[in-house]
């Protein structure tokens, strides 16, 4: 977990979070899509809560999973993945986007050796955590590597589809220094605007292509074979929603849900043979390329705040420049999620 100057960049993505109703049934879907590891529940935790890391490989962390209760789901929690922008000052920032339009969803709380958290949406509605991370014993100078833009088992990619894009870039840029040097024109469904994060490229921000569609950020996690883990995903309870397609620059994507309704995207090399596999084409062809109609029902809360159910059918798509390492997605829901309840 990274932050300011000692943590790495303020702004940085530093923790992704996945909220599930049971960890225990879902580490094996993870472990056999991604590779990673989620150990079984720390009974020293106190106050009936289930927090669990998400283990790399390589012995680090990926993120975390929060446990929702069964409380959280009788008042319309469901899964969802979240992640958290680093930040000096969690209050000074709280107060800042609660004064631009946002909403305080969950009151800057102190989470004992792991720093301070809280949970907001921005004025377009769109939820994620802000933190202050306390920086492991020892190690002063710690950064958060859950972001690294090619490697396995980490989140590779970043990407928001915004109510009001124009608004999202100027407060993204404004509260967490996100700079947007380049964009791809997408014709009709406007400008893919790629995030550049102190000399790293981490994601983008396109407009939203319907006011019914939710406004989330979407990650996209590393693979090292798109086909292989394509394969995982149903063989493991989980549904591909699009994909895999080939992008130009020859990495690959699909965009999928856990068997417990999540929803992520992966990336990485094509890999091994995978008969459902289409090539991604760009230009005057890209429209043959955005047909991919699903049905996802959810709800999303987190704790005490929450969000009216809907359904959702999704229009799945995917373009992307030579000049840019990034990925467009579009999601046509059937009814809006006008945002997030005030905590209770």
């Amino acid at each position: 977990m990274a932050l300011g100057s000692s943590f790495g960049f303020a702004g940085s993505f530093i923790w992704y979070e996945l909220m599930t109703p049971d960890p225990d049934a879902i580490a094996p879907f993870y472990a056999a899509v991604v590779g990673w590891t989620i150990k079984g529940a720390d009974p020293g935790q106190s106050g009936g809560m289930d927090y669990r890391m998400i283990g790399r490989s390589d012995g680090k962390f990926a993120g975390g999973v929060l446990r929702l209760s069964a409380d959280m789901q009788q008042h319309g929690a469901r899964p969802l993945w979240l992640g958290y922008l680093s930040t000096p000052d969690v209050d000074a920032q709280l107060s800042a986007i609660v004064a631009e339009g946002g909403k305080a969803q969950m009151p800057a709380t102190n989470l004992p050796n792991v720093g301070r958290i809280a949970m907001v949406t921005d004025p377009q509605g769109v939820p994620f955590y802000l933190m202050t991370p306390v920086p492991p014993p020892g190690v002063p100078d710690a950064t958060s590597d859950v972001f690294d833009r090619h490697a396995p088992q980490h989140v590779n990619w970043n990407e928001l589809a915004s109510p009001d894009l124009a608004a999202s870039k100027a407060f993204y840029s404004r509260r967490f220094g996100f700079e947007f040097n380049e964009s791809m024109d997408m014709g009709p469904m406007g400008d893919y605007c790629f995030i550049d994060h102190h000399g790293q490229r981490v994601g983008a921000v396109t407009q939203r292509q319907d006011e019914r569609q939710p406004a989330v950020w979407l990650f996209y996690i590393g693979v090292p074979s798109i086909a292989a883990a394509t394969r995982a995903i149903e063989a493991n309870g989980g549904k591909v929603l699009m994909g895999p397609h080939e992008v130009p620059t020859g990495e690959w994507i699909v965009i999928a849900t856990d068997p417990a309704g999540a929803g992520f995207g992966l990336t990485g090399p094509k890999g091994g043979e995978q008969t459902t596999i289409r090539p991604f084409r760009c230009g005057e062809e890209r429209a043959d390329t955005l047909r991919a109609f699903h049905t996802v029902e959810h709800r999303v809360q987190v704790g005490t705040r929450r969000v009216r159910r809907h359904r959702q059918d999704s229009l799945l798509g995917r373009m992307i420049a030579e000049i840019a390492e990034g990925y467009f997605s579009v999601f046509d829901s059937a009814e809006l999620v006008r945002g997030f309840g005030s905590p209770t």
